[in-house]
């Protein structure tokens, strides 16, 4: 997904998580960071410790995978990517140990591993949990907290990690635009169609 420059993306500062002083640590943030969770308490959710205070967005992400009935799925695809842990593009659906993720980036960071800031020792890591980049020398990269180790599964994350950084901005202005950002869909309150991240010219409904 092609969206604005990476020099762009990587000076915007993360949205706020709770309305705290830093002294007033919450715990239950602490770990909806860590589990792409809702902090009920703080009204804010996670994914890939980015936080976001429309439930609507959040719950659009849906960052965890699914149980589905296998033997009712009729796409030929989805049946073989079941046996590998891949990924259908035609139904955009991922899969890992036989559960349903329903976006690129929810199957990206499902084949990733979560780290806190504290734990991750390569100050190259460090800088890129920030937002998302690649560390030559670990062969790793971060997409948020959540490092991946196959480089174009990365690539794919990130640019799609873009696009979910896009929605979190358009949020506060349209709930509805902000899903439509990440789901390649139409706003029908501002009669925007949307498009890798992007608006279109033209509105087709």
């Amino acid at each position: 997904m092609s969206c604005r420059p990476l020099s762009a993306i990587l000076l915007l500062p993360f949205v706020s998580a709770c309305d705290r002083a830093p002294a007033e640590a919450c715990e239950s943030c602490d770990r909806a960071r860590l589990q792409n969770q809702w902090c009920e308490s703080c009204k804010v959710g996670y994914v890939a410790g980015v936080a976001m205070k429309s439930k609507i967005l959040f719950e659009c992400m849906d960052a965890h995978g699914h149980e589905l009935q296998l033997d009712a799925i009729k796409c030929s695809e989805c049946q073989a990517a079941v046996k590998v842990d891949g990924f259908c593009n035609h139904c955009k659906t991922g899969w890992i140990n036989k559960l349903a993720f329903f976006s690129k980036l929810t199957y990206v960071l499902g084949k990733g591993k979560v780290h806190t800031t504290e734990s991750i020792g390569c100050a190259v890591c460090r800088r890129n949990a920030e937002r998302y980049g690649w560390c030559d020398g670990c062969e790793v990269g971060m997409i948020g907290n959540t490092a991946v180790a196959d480089r174009k599964l990365f690539g794919e994350g990130s640019r799609a990690f873009e696009t979910m950084l896009l929605a979190v901005e358009a949020s506060p202005r349209c709930e509805s635009c902000a899903m439509a950002i990440v789901t390649d869909t139409p706003c029908h309150l501002c009669k925007v169609t949307y498009r890798d991240g992007k608006s279109t010219p033209g509105v087709h409904y």
